[in-house]
């Protein structure tokens, strides 16, 4: 079958409304799983093609690349018994990890006190009802700093993945996130982190940077942005724990756990390469928030996403999860994130003015670390406004908040180790974190620190980390290689406190052996290196007094001179039987080889040339090949650049080039959910705006009445959807607006509708395309692009109305469908009679032809087709004294 990439949007509400439930849910509960989806960690010479082509048998498809740094993947299937299918894959020596798809839960409760108008979990003297010094001493630690800057001047990034943000907010928009290192609307990954035109951070299912989330957007990321940091001291409004920190919004929407796992990717990816490229691009991330979940999971159904922190970690990211808003024991009953083992992860449950714990937040004296302010606290709302916020969803930030500020007041020593040891300071703001909590009777027992969070106090535990110590030597950073070439380079460190002596080593990265040197410089020249080889080098500090500090991290480079592959293979003209592919030439080459090969099954063949361009000749038509690329250099070859091309011959549905229709800025919203057409029926979910069903599934006969019904889905509001139909009678890669108008609902509707269609008889038969487009409110156009609703092109068959009914489905069997050299039919015939078979091809020619003679009952007829080649075909059957076909089958070799 033929694999799409979709997006499929999910929506969930969770009815949580009686203690019983909540009771006995525990017992019986199993993990929201998402149908027909499966998550999987390749091992890293495995490939999602690979593994999709091993577990055919299950109609295994790629659906997204969810962290392609780490080799996670989200396949479709269509396995009757999914366990079966996670059993054999958990068993596959290509497979890491592999674990369903879980839906996700948002941690909000609804404020009972709308008139709370001050942010007493800053500052509490007990006026507001609650208890004096029920707070996190927010004014001690505002003392030493309100965030923003490390001492080395790296500006200090929290990640928020949560629904968006209200952007125009006054007091979240100076705080918000910009990637400098990124041009916008230009279609270009300019900083190299694997994502485009993400200037302002990352929406997953939009593939772009619209971090307002939406129409819907932003009611539950907005308050979580304005507790980590909404900015302070500007006479506007509220402060967040931090007044300056910079707020990266990655918006999750669908709520899925693969979702998350492309939210967490995309935080991954910026801190990985700041780290990478010592702070010249990326984001200095030093924290993430979740207030989301699945009430009762168990981290063994959760594998990816429970090590996805530890991932994340290792870059330097410490994570925050916002517990379960249910009285219940995560350790026993569940709860994920908050029962997954990692170090890099902090479990918050919910205290309210009062410092005791909600009756409904989660606990756990081995997963839930510390209880925090959380309900009924004042902070920033979606519209520009302000209003309480509870829950653990409000607990989580404060706590993630911390932690940024604790990374703007550390001394320059402990800045050193989170930019050569991001892992081991990560390590050390959580410890300083959990150290300093401040006792809680409601706590004891049921957390791990028996405590509430306290910020101030949390400060003065990093203020009097060991690396702080004025006699301490610190190592280099920021490690560079300059003027390299393929057999030298000059080397360059940072100091944080200049030393009189240096000792540098040196080696190939695949070498055990350092070379070693001493210097006075903050910089060394060495020579004698290999072409093309990968080295890294570390510096030590040699203080006065003979201190020596720890060797510094890796500062990693390659020399010159190496077999580089061109940056891409493009197909310049295609044609039935030939594809001229084209790339740019590089440098110290002297020839390229390009292999080619069909999809399926594979014959690799091979040319070479000097120049940048091939044509390849003698192709199929109507067929995906593989093209590699490889470069030829004197004394080496460069690794291989790929592409699929498919060549003309598919028909005018696939050959034509149709003009552009789409739903653009919020298609999540609504979208085509069902088309009916007579006894053809297509299901579907969120689309990004458009999807091509290129199966061939749909025939229509000329003057035949079809019964009509279209359905559209909602993400959360019934919208009023006008609907309208075109079909390329013609096939001229063209839909007359007029002329090709096959059905129009005439008005706007927010539920089914339901018409008819009829096919001309002018209609050419054949292979064509159908568009299918639903607008809110307003009729859509044959082409461009509108707001809210969705496009779906359809290619159909059209065939004469021959006034004789076909024959039925069931009594026709091809037992091969693709076919090879003969084609076997199996068909059922009321009384003897003459049948002729006959193959043609996407244009209509006739390629074979056969006469059969039938008898009563079952006849098993093969018809020769070793001489035809691979490409899309249709087989007909035509009886005695019957001049229109019987039945009409579409067939691919």
């Amino acid at each position: 079958m033929a694999c799409k990439l979709k997006l499929i949007f999910v929506f969930v509400i969770y009815i949580l409304n009686s203690s019983f439930y909540q009771n006995t849910v525990a017992q019986t509960v199993k993990l929201p799983k998402i149908p027909g989806e499966i998550l999987v960690q390749l091992s890293n010479n495995f490939t999602p093609s690979q593994i999709a082509a091993e577990f055919s048998a299950y109609n295994l498809c790629l659906k997204q690349a969810i962290v392609p740094s780490l080799n996670i993947w989200l396949f479709t299937h269509q396995a009757a018994n999914q366990n079966n299918l996670y059993q054999a894959m958990l068993r596959h020596r290509g497979v890491r990890q592999v674990q369903y798809n879980h839906l996700l839960k948002s941690r909000q409760t609804t404020p009972n006190d709308p008139n709370f108008l001050y942010q007493w979990q800053y500052v509490n003297d007990g006026n507001s009802g609650g208890v004096a010094d029920a707070d996190i001493d927010a004014d001690q630690a505002w003392d030493i700093t309100t965030g923003g800057f490390t001492p080395l001047n790296d500006e200090i990034v929290v990640a928020i993945l949560d629904d968006g943000v209200d952007d125009t907010h006054p007091d979240i928009t100076p705080n918000l996130w910009v990637n400098l290192n990124e041009t916008a609307n230009n279609s270009i990954d300019d900083d190299g982190n694997g994502y485009i035109d993400d200037v302002r951070g990352w929406y997953n299912a939009k593939n772009n940077d619209q971090i307002d989330g939406g129409f819907f957007g932003g009611s539950h990321g907005t308050p979580v942005c304005g507790i980590v940091g909404a900015k302070g001291n500007n006479n506007e409004g509220v402060c967040g724990v931090n007044w300056n920190v910079k707020l990266m919004v990655v918006v999750m929407d669908e709520l899925t756990e693969a979702e998350a796992l492309a939210g967490y990717g995309y935080v991954l990816a910026n801190r990985k390469l700041y780290n990478e490229t010592s702070g010249k691009k990326g984001a200095f991330v030093v924290a993430s928030n979740a207030s989301w979940g699945i009430d009762y999971g168990k981290p063994a159904d959760a594998p990816l996403w429970c090590t996805m922190y530890d991932a994340l970690g290792e870059q330097g990211v410490l994570n925050v999860g916002a517990t379960a808003n249910l009285n219940i024991n995560v350790d026993v009953e569940g709860d994920l994130p908050t029962t997954c083992p990692s170090d890099y992860l902090i479990a918050v449950t919910n205290v309210n003015n009062k410092d005791i714990k909600i009756n409904a937040a989660g606990y756990g004296s081995t997963h839930i670390d510390l209880g925090a302010f959380g309900e009924d606290v004042y902070t920033t709302a979606d519209g520009g406004k302000y209003a309480p916020f509870g829950g653990t969803s409000g607990a989580a930030p404060h706590v993630t908040g911390t932690i940024a500020l604790l990374y703007a007041a550390a001394c320059p020593g402990f800045t050193a180790l989170a930019k050569s040891k991001p892992n081991e300071a990560a390590l050390a703001v959580r410890t300083y974190i959990l150290q300093s909590t401040d006792p809680n009777t409601s706590l004891t027992g049921i957390t791990a620190t028996n405590g509430r969070l306290n910020t101030f106090n949390a400060l003065q535990l990093t203020l009097a980390d060991p690396l702080c110590n004025d006699t301490i030597c610190i190592a280099p950073y920021n490690l560079q290689a300059n003027d390299i070439t393929a057999t030298q380079a000059t080397l360059n460190w940072q100091l944080f406190i200049a030393a009189p002596t240096y000792n540098l080593r040196y080696k190939a990265i695949e070498t055990a052996d350092w070379q070693t040197a001493t210097t006075t410089a903050n910089s060394y020249f060495i020579s004698n290196l290999l072409a093309c080889t990968t080295y890294e080098f570390q510096v030590q500090a040699i203080c006065e007094d003979d201190i020596e500090s720890p060797y510094s991290a890796s500062g990693v480079f390659t020399t010159a001179d190496c077999c580089q592959a061109p940056p891409a293979l493009l197909a310049s003209q295609i044609n039935k039987t030939t594809a001229t592919v084209n790339w740019q030439s590089q440098a110290l080459v002297t020839q390229y080889e390009l292999s080619y090969t069909p999809v399926w099954p594979l014959n690799w063949q091979t040319l070479t040339t000097t120049d940048t361009f091939l044509t390849v000749p003698n192709l199929d038509s109507c067929l995906q090949y593989h093209f590699k690329l490889v470069s030829i250099c004197s004394q080496a070859a460069s690794a291989s650049i790929n592409t699929v091309i498919q060549t003309k011959g598919c028909g005018t549905c696939l050959d034509a080039n149709y003009c552009t229709a789409k739903g653009n800025i919020e298609a999540k919203e609504e979208y085509i959910k069902t088309v009916q057409i007579g006894n053809y029926t297509h299901e579907s979910g969120q689309d990004g705006g458009y999807m091509l069903i290129d199966s061939t599934d749909l025939t229509l006969q000329t003057t035949e009445v079809y019964e009509l019904q279209l359905t559209p889905g909602f993400n959360s509001f019934n919208f009023n959807e006008y609907w309208r139909i075109w079909i390329d009678y013609d096939q001229d890669g063209l839909f007359n607006p007029v002329a090709e108008l096959a059905y129009d609902s005439e008005k706007a509707w927010n539920k089914a509708i339901k018409g008819s269609l009829v096919i001309p008889n002018t209609a050419a038969p054949g292979f064509t395309r159908m568009r299918v487009a639903m607008r809110f409110k307003e009729a859509p156009s044959e082409c461009g692009q509108f707001s809210f609703g969705e496009v779906q092109d359809y290619c159909i068959i059209i065939t004469p109305n021959t006034g004789v009914p076909q024959l039925p489905p069931n009594n026709i069997l091809i037992a091969q469908n693709p076919f090879a050299n003969s084609i076997f039919i199996s068909i059922v015939a009321n009384k003897p009679t003459n049948l002729q078979l006959i193959l043609t091809n996407i244009t209509g020619q006739k390629v074979v032809s056969k006469d059969f003679i039938l008898t009563s009952g079952i006849n098993s007829l093969s018809l020769e087709t070793s001489g035809v080649p691979a490409g899309m075909y249709f087989l007909s059957g035509y009886f005695a004294g019957q001049p229109h076909s019987a039945f009409h089958q579409k067939l691919v070799k």
